[in-house]
Order: structure tokens, then sequence, then C-alpha cells
């Protein structure tokens, strides 16, 4: 669960997804982020599950094929219990205590959105023209520089939308997160550069955006079933 700071609140579960949050430098920005495995879900509700979206209740039961996002306001409750965490009256194990508490009360606040009629049910992302536009206008400055690349909510809001959108339109439209379209892109690009220019392994590596070399080789790895230094050698 995710309360950004443009009054948003938001509950994301991807599977492998990694990101990066960059904070504008000269506008102070407020991110509460509160990890619960989706078991205890089933531990804390049971039997009312069912009255939860599908695809959060898929999650809940160990389901980790699909991913689930659900953005809405943060509600009047939302911000007090918020505002309680940030003003804890209390130090040590009672504050422990105390942030816990409010923690499960946000959760709380946020899962009865997600089945409110006022915010709708589990509706798949079915981008129309102008969400379409957008999504393909992003995969384009994403790969305008593979090496210096958007950060997602800089890319967001270059296309005029939100990053949990975003991502969820990425998933949808071509069928991964912004985060794993721009590493498939990189590597691919990496490889090309190896097979068809020549290029040593380290040269580009730097090219495409990774510091890393080992991380490179290892993703490389994993992407392509052998290491770039044998594409390499394999060319030769």
């Amino acid at each position: 669960m995710l309360i950004h700071g443009d009054r948003l609140s938001s509950i994301l579960f991807y599977p492998e997804m990694e990101a990066k949050i960059y904070m504008p430098g000269k506008r102070r920005q407020y991110h509460l982020s509160i990890y619960i495995a989706p078991s205890r879900l089933t531990t804390y509700l049971g039997d009312q599950l069912g009255a939860f979206p599908e695809h959060l209740r898929t999650i809940s039961e160990g389901g980790r094929k699909k991913g689930y996002t659900h953005t809405g306001p943060l509600s009047r409750m939302m911000h007090q219990a918020v505002s309680h965490l940030l003003d804890c009256p209390y130090t040590g194990s009672m504050q422990a205590l105390y942030l816990e508490n409010k923690a499960m009360e946000l959760i709380v606040h946020k899962l009865a959105q997600t089945i409110s009629e006022d915010n709708g049910r589990d509706k798949p992302l079915n981008p129309g023209r102008s969400e379409t536009e957008r999504l393909w206008h992003a995969r384009e400055l994403l790969c305008r520089d593979l090496e210096n690349p958007p950060d997602l909510f800089g890319l967001a809001r270059a296309v005029g939308t939100n990053h949990c959108r975003l991502n969820a339109g990425f998933r949808e439209l071509f069928g991964t997160t912004v985060f794993d379209y721009l590493r498939q892109k990189r590597l691919v690009e990496a490889r090309r550069m190896i097979e068809e220019e020549d290029m040593n392994v380290t040269d580009a590596a730097l090219c495409v955006g990774y510091n890393s070399i080992s991380s490179f080789s290892k993703a490389f790895s994993e992407h392509f079933g052998l290491p770039p230094v044998k594409v390499r050698k394999r060319r030769g």
C-alpha cells in the first residue's frame, strides 16, 4: 500500500518488480509505504474475501501470475490516520504498537475503498485511443535514450498520466511493467551491439545504461540463457 504526496492512495502488487522513486528537489513530498504479505489478507478477512475484487482474492490465495493496482483518493479517514502516524506521541515499545495499529487502520480503509460503489470494483484497464497513444508515446520516450531514460514518475508526467496507471497500461498493452520493458530493450540492444557492431561487453553495457558489469552479465544471462562473453566469443 502506498500513500502519495499528491493525495492519492494505491494498493500495488507486482511480482518481481523493482523501482526507484525520484523526489523533486524544491518540493516537499510525503510517501508512506506499508508492506503486507498477501497471505495475511486471508488470515485477517477469512470468508469476507468474497466481497473483494477477483484479482485481489487470487493474490491473497497465492496467485502470482497477475499484478494488481487500485488507485483512489486519500479519504478523510486515511488522512487522519496518516497524521496520527506522523505525530506519534509515544516512544519505545509503545510507539511500535501504536504505529502498527495505525498502519492496520490504513489498510482497512484502503481495502474498504476497493469494494465501495463510489470507486468501482476491479475494472480491467482497457485504454481508449488517447490512453493508448499515451502508452506508445511513453514507450518511445523510454527507448529514445537507453543510457539515461526518464524515471517512472517523470515518464508518467511527460505523457499526462500517473505512474500507477502507466505501469498498469504497459502490462495491458505490452505485457510487462515499464521497468521490465526497459530492461528487455537494454539487453536486446546490448546484444545487437555485441553481435553486429563488434562492441566489447563493457562498452555495450555502459551504452545501454548499466554501470555494473556483473549486474549486466547476470541480467543478460538470465534473459538470453548464456553470458555476454560467450556471445562475443561465438561471434568471433
